[in-house]
C-alpha cells in the first residue's frame, strides 16, 4: 500500500474540493451568496480533513 504524506494529504484534500467548488462557481461569469457559501464549505470540510491524523 502507498503511503501518503501529511503534506500529501493536506494538498489534495484541500485544493481538489476547493478547485472543483470554485470553478463551478465561476462557470457563469459570477459568484453569489449561494456559491461562496460553497467555497467556504469546501474549505472548511478540507481544514478538517487536514486536522484529523493518519494512522
Amino acid at each position: 500500500m502507498v503511503k501518503i504524506s501529511a503534506y500529501w494529504k493536506s494538498v489534495v484534500a484541500g485544493l481538489a474540493p476547493v478547485l472543483v467548488t470554485v470553478q463551478s462557481a465561476v462557470d457563469d461569469g459570477q459568484v453569489d451568496v449561494g456559491e461562496g457559501l460553497a467555497i467556504a464549505g469546501a474549505l472548511l470540510i478540507a481544514f478538517g480533513v487536514w486536522r484529523v491524523p493518519n494512522r
